[in-house]
């Protein structure tokens, strides 16, 4: 309904909160790695995967807020 991939909002949170690969490129005749991660004290709460934004099929950007609901859930062992 609103033109976003389950692909791309994993994507969208696996860079932010977690870590994703780029690409390489070559400079002073080194091989550098890219990788994207947002700085720690922006993914340290719950709270901030809502600031986490995913574009569309018409290239607008969707918060996740409109996309999912995040929330704790204490597993119980048996």
């Amino acid at each position: 309904m609103l033109g976003v991939k389950v692909s791309d909002i994993f994507n969208a949170l696996q860079s932010t909160l977690g870590g994703f690969y780029v690409n390489d490129f070559n400079l002073f005749g080194r091989t550098w790695q890219v990788n994207v991660q947002a700085e720690a004290p922006f993914r340290d709460a719950i709270e901030d995967i809502y600031r986490v934004y995913v574009r569309n099929s018409n290239g607008a950007m969707v918060p996740i807020r409109a996309l999912a609901q995040a929330r704790l859930v204490q597993d119980r062992k048996r």
